[in-house]
């Protein structure tokens, strides 16, 4: 377990910006008095869409540095009961509720994911479950061995491309503030399938295709369609200066 001096405590939220729920939030980490930096990040996510969050998680996730704490303060389930859990991964903690979303980052077998304790009257996860913990963390007055584990995590399973002999179908599992189109492709299964070989993108059966990946936006001219790889390793589809998701459709399910 990894721990710096001074670590970064990285609160991830489907609350709308400048929302009270966000600034609730906000005032529980200024009155924690933990001597850490915060980083509060709220896009524009459905509220509750597990899968939504997990793709932004990995999109940011090797930004931060070892000993980061990751609170994905994110809407629970009604349909199951509320409990909260954490793992270690890459020497960085990320904590959240039991509805799938951790395992879902993780996106790996053979983890350990342990059970926070809970006050049996629930009233504010961040300031009653969340904070405490990353506090006695920190201090070192408690690890991560210490916590149960928990058993049978709710998990949620990230959507693959679908093979369809010489094609790939792919999904868009997030619009990001710009409109562009994150899809469920990443630059390993592309090398994988492709080999090297020519390939098209295609939108719709009318549209036209891409017939290149450009090392980023910056090399896509304005008004026109393009694709990269981004954070993550996602496929991103992108209408420079304008929105995949307005002008070629491209919206997550």
């Amino acid at each position: 377990m990894v721990i710096s001096p001074s670590p970064i405590i990285h609160l991830f939220t489907d609350f709308s910006a400048n929302s009270v729920e966000e600034t609730i939030a906000r005032a529980a980490l200024i009155s924690s008095e933990l001597n850490t930096n915060t980083t509060i990040s709220t896009p524009n996510l459905a509220r509750g869409h597990v899968i939504q969050a997990a793709v932004f998680m990995q999109m940011v996730f090797e930004s931060f540095p070892t000993g980061t704490f990751h609170i994905c303060h994110l809407g629970l389930n009604p349909d199951y009961p509320a409990r909260f859990i954490m793992a270690e991964y890459q020497s960085q903690f990320i904590l959240g509720p039991d509805i799938g979303v951790i395992p879902a980052i993780i996106s790996s077998s053979g983890f350990d994911y342990h059970e926070l304790p809970m006050e049996n009257e629930l009233a504010d996860a961040l300031k009653h479950i969340y904070l405490p913990i990353v506090r006695k963390l920190h201090s070192k007055t408690l690890s991560v061995a210490d916590l149960p584990i928990c058993q049978n995590p709710r998990k949620a399973t990230m959507l693959t491309p679908v093979y369809q002999t010489n094609n790939l179908r792919l999904t868009v599992l997030l619009n990001d503030s710009q409109g562009n189109a994150v899809t469920n492709l990443k630059k390993e299964d592309f090398d994988r399938f492709g080999k090297g070989r020519p390939f098209k993108i295609r939108f719709s059966p009318t549209s036209d295709a891409l017939r290149q990946i450009n090392k980023g936006s910056f090399e896509i001219n304005s008004g026109t369609a393009g694709a990269y790889f981004g954070p993550g390793g996602f496929l991103v589809i992108t209408f420079k200066d304008s929105s995949a998701k307005q002008y070629l459709g491209l919206s997550e399910n």
